[in-house]
């Protein structure tokens, strides 16, 4: 089992809960609009969106490495802004 973790900081003109909330609770929405020729769909497979969720981002054909990634949700922190998720199939797994 390969673990790592990746932690992003990005300067936005967005207010920080307005930016959260579209990222963590409406990315199923959000980023096929935002980023049509990257993602083709984003699908909630099991759960509401909060912890123990599982969702799938599945690509467009513009991403040659992989068509999916699952994502399972491991905490959601809404007072400090935290989204932490653990990716369980698709995607770089597997990959050398």
């Amino acid at each position: 089992m390969v673990s790592g973790t990746a932690i992003t900081e990005e300067v936005s003109q967005v207010e920080a809960r307005r930016l959260w909330n579209a990222m963590v609770k409406d990315s199923h929405n959000l980023l096929p609009k935002v980023l049509p020729e990257l993602f083709a769909s984003v699908t909630l497979l099991q759960g509401d969106g909060g912890v123990g969720t599982i969702k799938q981002l599945n690509f467009t054909p513009a991403n040659k490495d992989f068509s999916f990634v699952k994502e399972l949700v491991d905490e959601i922190d809404e007072e400090k802004l935290v989204y932490k998720y653990t990716v369980i199939e698709g995607g770089a797994l597997g990959k050398n």
